[in-house]
C-alpha cells in the first residue's frame, strides 16, 4: 500500500481513504514514535544488505555471533555422527580464521551453515502424503544475509514465527544474535524438528524461549506474534496459492503491529490493503502492518 503525504484536497477527494490513511498514519508514530523511524530502518538496511553484498558478511557485527553459535553446534559429537561433514567444514573454518583469510572464512562459514541446515529430511507416509499434497518445497537454506536483515526488527519482546522452519536453524541462530520472547518454529517432518530440539539443546535455549509446532503450517495459532519468518514453504500452485490465502489470511487478523519477513515471497497477492513493503531487494520482501482501528 503506498503512503505518501496529501497536501492538498480537491472535490474530488476520496475523503474516506484519506481518513483511512490518516488512521493508518497515526497507528505508525504512536508505534515507532514517528515516520523518520521507518524511514531510517529502511536506509539502515539497504545499507546492511550492500554491506553483506558488496563487502562480504563480516562486514555485519552480528555475522561473528552467527559464526560462533554454529561452531558450537559443529563440535557436538552427536551433530558430527548426524551430519558428518560439518567436522570437515569446522576444520576447514578455524584454519581460515587462524590465517586472517576472509574469503575463505567466508566460503567455510556458508559451507558449515548448509550442512547444518540440511540436517533431517525423512518425513513418514502421512507427512510425505501431505507434503506432495501441498506441492512443498523442501529445506530450502534463507542463508545468513536475510538473518542479520531480520534482526533489527527484533527486540527483547519479540515474539517471531517461522513458517516451515526445517530444522529450525534460521529461528535459533535469530534468538542467538537477538534473544527475544518467544520463537514459534512450525513444521511439517518430525524428524527436522527433532533435529532442531537438538540444536536447541546444544546452544542452551530454553523450552520457554523456543516453540515447536508439528503439523500443517497454514494452521498454526499466531496469536502474539509480532514478526513472521517464511521461504516460500509450498510452491505458488493451486493448492500453494491456498495454503499462502489462509497464512495472509491469519496475519491478516491479528490485531497489533506485525513485520512479514518473506523470502522469494509469494504472500503479495494474499495480504491485505494495511500492509506496505517497508524494505525489498533481490531476494526478500518485508512487509509492515498496522492495525488501523
Amino acid at each position: 500500500m503506498a503512503w505518501e503525504p496529501f497536501l492538498f484536497l480537491d472535490p474530488g477527494t476520496d475523503v474516506e481513504l484519506i481518513c483511512r490513511f490518516y488512521r493508518i498514519l497515526r497507528a505508525i508514530i504512536l508505534k515507532f514514535r514517528g515516520v523518520h523511524i521507518l524511514i531510517d530502518l529502511r536506509k539502515n538496511l539497504d545499507r546492511e544488505y550492500k554491506n553483506l553484498l558488496f563487502e562480504g558478511i563480516y562486514s555485519e557485527p552480528g555475522v561473528f555471533e552467527i559464526e560462533e553459535a554454529l561452531i558450537r553446534l559443529a563440535k557436538d559429537k552427536r551433530v558430527q555422527d548426524l551430519v558428518p561433514e560439518v567436522a570437515g567444514s569446522l576444520c576447514a573454518l578455524r584454519e581460515a580464521r587462524d590465517a586472517g583469510d576472509m574469503e575463505k572464512r567466508e566460503t567455510e562459514l556458508l559451507a558449515l551453515y548448509l550442512a547444518l541446515h540440511g540436517a533431517g529430511s525423512r518425513y513418514k507416509k502421512e507427512e510425505k502424503d501431505m507434503f506432495r499434497a501441498s506441492q512443498g518445497i523442501e529445506c530450502l537454506p534463507g542463508g545468513i544475509l536475510p538473518l542479520v536483515l531480520s534482526s533489527r526488527l527484533i527486540d527483547g519482546d519479540s515474539v517471531v514465527a517461522d513458517l516451515g522452519c526445517g530444522n529450525g536453524l534460521q529461528g535459533l541462530m535469530l534468538q542467538m544474535l537477538r534473544p527475544h520472547r518467544k520463537t514459534v518454529q512450525a513444521e511439517l517432518c518430525g524428524e527436522l524438528i527433532s533435529v532442531g530440539q537438538l540444536y536447541q539443546k546444544i546452544l542452551g535455549l530454553d523450552t520457554q524461549s523456543v516453540k515447536w509446532f508439528h503439523g500443517d503450517i497454514s494452521e498454526v495459532l499466531l496469536g502474539g506474534v509480532d514478526l513472521v519468518y517464511m521461504y516460500r514453504p509450498v510452491r505458488p500452485s493451486k493448492q500453494g496459492g491456498e495454503i499462502y490465502r489462509k497464512i495472509a489470511e491469519r496475519i491478516s487478523a491479528l490485531p497489533h503491529a506485525v513485520r512479514v519477513i518473506s523470502l522469494a515471497d509469494c504472500l503479495n497477492d494474499h495480504l491485505g490493503d494495511d500492509f506496505y513493503v517497508l524494505y525489498q531487494n533481490d531476494f526478500l520482501t518485508i512487509f509492515f502492518s498496522v492495525n488501523a482501528q
